[in-house]
């Protein structure tokens, strides 16, 4: 997906990664504190969901 956005010729400002969802897509997942859902802690920490935001940079002016 990085390699996408910078292909096509954005700058990345940010890349966030979180191990918890809005959603339970796994069986196995526990809710978290915040309401949002996690694998147990029997499970790695893994990221689940990211977000990710690029700009188009500034065409240069003509001078």
């Amino acid at each position: 997906m990085i390699s996408a956005v910078v292909g096509a010729g954005l700058t990345v400002e940010l890349v966030r990664e979180t191990e918890l969802l809005p959603w339970k897509r796994f069986d196995s997942m526990v809710r978290a504190e915040n309401g949002w859902w996690r694998l147990p802690p029997s499970e790695p920490i893994i990221p689940l969901l990211y977000a990710l935001r690029a700009v188009k940079p500034a065409e240069p002016s003509a001078g």
